[in-house]
């Protein structure tokens, strides 16, 4: 081999030989470059550390957990990768690398297991949602808080499954018909409500004839600004706590109780109106339509053609106007606390003869003596006054519609100064209550029924 060939052999493998040198130099870079070191701290809604966190590369099972402080540290490929927290009743969150060298995430709780935490009342105590295995519907204060409720049963409308809920008359402080799980009985079939551990059950006031429509509500004494929470028993488990009385089902009522802190002062109020619209009213004939048809059924009514036309829909509806107003005070310290409420509601109703007044006053305070000793009370006192309607003016606006549409309502020969039905006033053969006087607060009826034999 001669000297020109050894050195064009040395040369090539000298070039060859820095070729590769730095490609895999320039691998190694790349490499080293591609790949970083993340760390950073996991935190709860409170801003402590939390243990336990798993933080996985998404995409891939490589992964790590925070420590005892909520520290973490982790290599990741680039600043295009994401990495996911997850931690058990914590809303997850996947959070791109970028960047930076440190990530430091703060995880919410998930509201669907905080629900599983809430505890609710079963009548012999409380338990986390979580636990429980009978069927128990809850709704809390923020179902009830402004809400223009004239009672805390309205806010159970169209909240927990299985409980039905119906009024049975439109006039302020009517009872409801509540049926948990449909019909139970042949007889009764209303829950038993208990307020704060005391079972009330629903009365009839036998003082006036009006038949159910004084039914009481045993709610309608109880402001629903001093609600915490309601909670119903559906299945029959309740009976095991509360015995027959519980066959149709519990209704729990807790009242607000005071909590450790600075003593603060609560109010809350509304005003506003209910009516009747036009559009929402039932179509009648007029005069002439009216005569005309008696006419056909063989009723001369012609004297009274020119009549006005009275709207006696018009008289009975009304402008219902409603206000609210309540004052709380709360507060506490370790061992003692005391939450005392007092609330003011007038409710009109939409027809005439109806009316819902009630002052109330509620009281509970705790006292803690020692690490065994507890003392506590409630205390509500309120009044009541409900106007209903007398049994001959009961749902007048919609029987009044029957009325003879030229019927005058007034006549101020009368000491009441309305108009007495009679032939001479509606006419041989047509219909007309006065209904003005029906429910006239000043209006009463005395009957005396007398039998013979």
């Amino acid at each position: 081999m001669n000297l020109k060939s050894i050195s064009s052999s040395l040369l090539f493998m000298t070039v060859f030989g820095m070729c590769c040198f730095f490609t895999i130099t320039a691998h190694a870079q790349i490499g080293g470059a591609a790949d970083k070191r993340l760390k950073g701290k996991v935190t709860d809604e409170n801003g402590a550390g939390l243990q336990g966190v798993s933080i996985t590369l998404k995409g891939t099972s490589k992964g790590t957990v925070t420590d005892s402080t909520g520290s973490y540290s982790i290599s990741v490929p680039g600043k295009n990768a994401s990495l996911v927290f997850s931690f058990l009743n914590y809303t997850s969150e996947d959070v791109k690398v970028g960047t930076g060298s440190d990530i430091d995430v703060r995880l919410v709780p998930d509201q669907k297991s905080k629900d599983l935490g809430e505890v609710v009342v079963v009548g012999y105590g409380t338990q986390r949602k979580v636990d429980l295995t009978g069927a128990v519907g809850s709704i809390s204060r923020r179902d009830i808080a402004n809400r223009p409720l004239t009672s805390p049963d309205q806010a159970l409308s169209g909240k927990i499954s299985g409980v039905q809920i119906s009024g049975r008359s439109a006039d302020p402080g009517a009872p409801i018909e509540v049926r948990i799980r449909g019909v139970g009985t042949v007889g009764t079939n209303q829950p038993l409500w208990v307020i704060d551990g005391i079972p009330t059950v629903q009365t009839t006031n036998i003082s006036v004839n009006t038949g159910s429509f004084t039914e009481s509500n045993p709610l309608s004494g109880i402001n629903p600004n001093d609600i915490e929470s309601i909670d119903v028993l559906k299945d029959a488990s309740a009976a095991a706590i509360y015995g027959a009385r519980a066959a149709n089902g519990v209704i729990i009522v807790t009242t607000k109780r005071g909590k450790d802190g600075k003593v603060g002062l609560t109010y809350d109020g509304y005003q506003g109106i209910q009516k009747v619209t036009s559009n929402q009213r039932i179509k009648v004939l007029d005069v002439d339509q009216y005569i005309n048809l008696q006419s056909e059924i063989g009723n001369d009514l012609s004297a009274f053609k020119g009549k006005p036309f009275v709207d006696w829909q018009d008289l009975i509806f009304q402008t219902a106007k409603v206000t609210d107003q309540n004052l709380t005070v709360s507060g506490g310290v370790k061992n003692f606390n005391f939450n005392i409420g007092a609330g003011y509601h007038d409710q009109s109703g939409i027809e005439r003869g109806q009316g819902f007044k009630r002052l109330s006053f509620k009281a509970n305070s705790d006292l803690k003596v020692g690490n065994i000793l507890k003392f506590g009370e409630s205390i509500l006192v309120s009044h009541i006054k409900r106007l209903t309607q007398s049994e001959g003016g009961n749902f007048g606006a919609f029987n009044s519609t029957a009325n003879a549409p030229y019927y005058f309502p007034f006549d101020p020969s009368d000491p009441l100064g309305y108009n007495p039905s009679t032939a001479a006033t509606r006419g041989s053969g047509a219909s007309a209550t006065n209904y003005l006087w029906q429910t006239d607060s000043r209006y009463n009826l005395t009957q005396i029924p007398i039998n013979s034999f």
